[in-house]
């Protein structure tokens, strides 16, 4: 299979992410770990195929997602809709300014 190490990251990450999840997480893990073994059992019993890029793939693709589920999110500093205080924009919309008329 051309594509066998990504499919495994693949498989890698949705573990990833249902650990993430925790208690919510359990349904995903216990549906992909069967499929998981099954695929395994296919790779180290077939001959000619990588088995290192099969596993290698699994721990990739599980540790990518373990570190971009657990990056934190950006926040934003100016509410949506809420032109920033002292822009051209704010301006023309009625906003204050800091300069007196």
């Amino acid at each position: 299979m051309l594509f066998g190490g990504a499919i495994f990251g693949l498989f890698g990450a949705l573990v990833a992410i249902g650990i993430r999840l925790g208690p919510r997480g359990r349904g995903i893990i216990m549906q992909t770990l069967p499929i998981i073994l099954i695929n395994l059992a296919f790779t180290f019993s077939i001959p000619n195929i990588s088995k290192a890029g099969h596993v290698g793939g699994l721990i990739v693709g599980f540790l990518a997602a373990l570190l971009l589920v657990r990056l934190p999110r950006p926040q934003a500093h100016v509410a949506l809709g809420e032109p920033a205080r002292g822009s051209e924009e704010g301006e023309a919309l009625g906003g204050t300014t800091d300069e007196e008329p």
